[in-house]
């Protein structure tokens, strides 16, 4: 990456404790956070830090794709 091609400011992440509820066959996970709203993990996120149902994890969060948003508001990008 070139100067020139610099990120400019960091992607806006939102912390919130979730609450593992759920693993779908893909590997992948959800969770609920405090609001009762749902949050997903990728199979990479959730392999790697070994989750099991009842966990409590501190999850940044950015807001899901559009097009799954109304059913899974949130997506973590790091935990």
């Amino acid at each position: 990456m070139t100067k020139q091609n610099k990120i400019l400011s960091k992607f806006k992440t939102y912390e919130m404790p979730v609450l593992i509820e759920n693993f779908h066959y893909s590997k992948s996970a959800f969770g609920v956070n405090e609001e009762g709203e749902l949050v997903f993990f990728n199979a990479r996120i959730a392999e790697k830090l070994e989750f099991n149902l009842g966990d409590i994890v501190s999850a940044k969060c950015i807001p899901n794709y559009e097009d799954k948003r109304s059913d899974v508001p949130w997506r973590c990008i790091f935990a």
